[in-house]
């Protein structure tokens, strides 16, 4: 959890067009962040820092980016500039 604090805090605070998302796959926790352009390079490497306090950065695989990027791309359509939301399985929002 402190990773996607640490992400999203500097999404905001740098002012990067991009998302961190928070999620549970197979039991274990995972991070991710989309963006629809690359990010500056000081702003991907402050990114990269911040994943790789738990673990190794790693691409996502091609199904679970689309499906992520299509949820990014539902949201910038609402216009909000930042939402967070949390959902469990028993709140209807696990798989």
């Amino acid at each position: 959890m402190r990773a996607f604090i640490q992400a999203r805090d500097l999404l905001l605070s740098d002012d990067l067009d991009a998302s961190v998302l928070r999620f549970l796959f197979k039991g274990a926790s995972h991070l991710a962040i989309l963006g629809e352009s690359p990010l500056p390079s000081q702003g991907e490497a402050k990114l990269r820092a911040v994943i790789e306090q738990g673990s190794a950065a790693i691409e996502l695989p091609a199904e679970a980016a689309k499906h992520l990027r299509a949820r990014r791309q539902q949201f910038k359509a609402t216009g909000f500039d930042y939402l967070e939301r949390r959902t469990t399985e028993g709140a209807g929002g696990g798989a």
